[in-house]
């Protein structure tokens, strides 16, 4: 029985489902409270997380360790905003979008910002405690880092079929730009702050910008309007469905693999 519980399916499968749960908690309550509601979810999703690693896969969990968490947040959030800004940048400058700013209240914009923070908060911790966390690391002890990186990048993408306007291509296009790029650098830095830094920060940007995040519903404090192909602009998917983030975001997770190889040669201990 205790071989069956650490054994690395069993406890990302586990993880998997209880985060799931936890997650849908997230986005209960009324109003404004609903932002109490989805921070305690989030508390609760990290403290189930280090408890099933703790007690069934019997392992530290050094990818949360409080001392790192100011340096690879910032880098996470760095990275996102970087990488999300210029891609959005690019289709702009290219003739994909017309931008301009959103006529709203201020009670709209506090709610803008709301639903762009959650949009952040929620999908960021959750959604990279079971891709990063779980899922990538129990492949990665079983069949080695490599393999770990691939099978979490292309379930990341096909995850995200279920979204409002999804496709082939708009899975393929999540799996290189997001589900490779946040892979990479959690390799890099060993950290879920990265990764979660990261995830948020893309999020958050797209949903400000007035861009449908995922196929999702989009109203940001800028109005946003596809006029260019959708191989530029992603259609009514949005931006994620762009080959310009997938451009962008692949280079990135090049160099952030690269950083990952060269930290595992100097510290192969360190590493799996």
């Amino acid at each position: 029985m205790t071989r069956f519980v650490r054994f690395p399916v069993t406890w990302m499968a586990v993880g998997i489902v209880v985060l799931i749960l936890i997650e849908s908690l997230g986005y209960l309550g009324p109003g404004y409270t609903v932002l109490a509601t989805a921070v305690a979810a989030c508390a609760l999703g990290v403290w189930a997380y280090v408890l099933i690693m703790r007690h069934m896969a019997r392992r530290a969990t050094p990818e949360l360790a409080v001392r790192t968490l100011g340096r690879n947040l910032g880098i996470g959030l760095a990275l996102g905003l970087g990488v999300m800004g210029l891609s959005f940048g690019a289709v702009w400058a290219l003739g994909g979008y017309q931008v301009t700013v959103a006529d709203l209240s201020g009670t709209e914009r506090l709610r803008v910002l709301l639903i762009a923070f959650l949009a952040g908060l929620l999908p960021g911790i959750f959604e990279e405690l079971m891709f990063r966390g779980f899922l990538l690391q129990s492949v990665e002890a079983l069949s080695g880092t490599w393999v770990g990186l691939a099978v979490s990048s292309l379930v990341f993408g096909a995850a995200h079929l279920a979204n409002p306007h999804a496709t082939w291509w708009s899975a393929v296009a999540i799996s290189l730009e997001a589900g490779l790029l946040i892979g990479a650098v959690f390799l890099a830095t060993r950290s879920l702050y990265a990764a979660v830094g990261l995830h948020f920060a893309w999020n958050f940007l797209v949903s400000l910008v007035g861009i449908p995040v995922s196929g999702g519903e989009a109203q940001g404090l800028l109005s946003t309007t596809a006029v260019g192909p959708m191989w530029l602009t992603g259609g009514d998917f949005g931006i994620e469905a762009s080959v310009v983030p997938v451009v962008c975001g692949t280079v990135v997770a090049v160099v952030a693999l690269r950083v990952a190889a060269r930290r595992r040669a100097e510290n192969p201990l360190e590493n799996p």
